[in-house]
């Protein structure tokens, strides 16, 4: 795995970057994380994706080791600067996209702004809300995190990424998940504002591309199912039996069905 950080001029964007394991026969596949994580969402998942394609997982602006965006946090803005980073590395002449929540909106926002740059995208859990679900989700995240010199104002945090995921994942794992949350310290909110801002049914409905569904067993079960009727028929997977968190429990499966997908084009 390779780090690099690339210059768009007005900040740096930090990648990861898995090559191939057999010479690359695909197009380069670009994973996009969830809010308020990282590119290192997919340390589990890259390096079974990587068998004759380079695995690319950038880190959107303002999160994991990227400057904060010049122009303000939109699900377009992420795309916009996505889009910018495979020119600089430069990435192959079409790219296949695999989002996984946040990352299922700014993909297919990079596919409408970029069409004939992205070949095929897999969506695995879609938060694919109508404007009344939208709105009632900004409301709950519109705030900043509440940090302050108590200790306890960090228990939440604790308990998402550490406490209730250690019967799954090792220490060391869940403590480099949460430092990704904090490291947004109290602009961590910002991405979400993007996310339930994003008129995501009338986008998704635009997009051309072929894409593939996945839903687990997770609160965006619906959503997603929502999604691929929007998508069209034939692009959802259901694999109710993968638990939360869905990159950890279900790595293995989650590749296979994305691989599977992605390598009959």
């Amino acid at each position: 795995m390779d780090k690099r950080y690339i210059d768009l001029g007005d900040g740096q964007v930090h990648c990861r970057i898995w090559a191939a394991e057999k010479r690359p026969q695909q197009p380069d596949l670009v994973c996009l994380h969830a809010i308020p994580y990282s590119g290192l969402h997919f340390a589990t998942i890259a390096p079974l994706l990587a068998v004759g394609r380079r695995v690319i997982c950038p880190d959107y602006p303002g999160y994991g080791g990227s400057d904060p965006p010049a122009r303000g946090h939109s699900v377009e803005a992420y795309a916009s600067t996505m889009l910018q980073c495979l020119d600089r590395l430069p990435a192959s002449a079409t790219v296949d996209l695999l989002g996984f929540h946040t990352g299922c909106l700014v993909g297919p926002e990079m596919a409408l702004q970029a069409e004939g740059r992205v070949r095929r995208l897999v969506l695995i859990d879609v938060p694919c809300f109508d404007p009344d679900q939208r709105q009632s989700m900004l409301d709950k995240t519109a705030q900043p995190p509440a940090y302050d010199a108590d200790p306890q104002s960090l228990a939440g945090a604790w308990q998402t990424n550490v406490a209730s995921k250690l019967d799954v994942m090792d220490m060391n794992r869940c403590l480099e998940l949460l430092a990704e949350q904090l490291r947004p310290g109290t602009r961590a909110h910002a991405g979400f504002g993007a996310a339930f801002s994003y008129a995501s049914e009338e986008r998704l409905a635009r997009v051309g591309q072929p894409a593939r569904v996945i839903a687990t067993a997770s609160m965006l079960a619906g959503p997603s199912r929502r999604a691929a009727e929007i998508l069209g028929a034939g692009t959802l997977e259901e694999l109710p039996e993968l638990l939360a968190p869905a990159l950890d429990r279900g790595a293995k499966e989650l590749a296979s069905a994305a691989r599977e997908f992605l390598d009959d084009a």
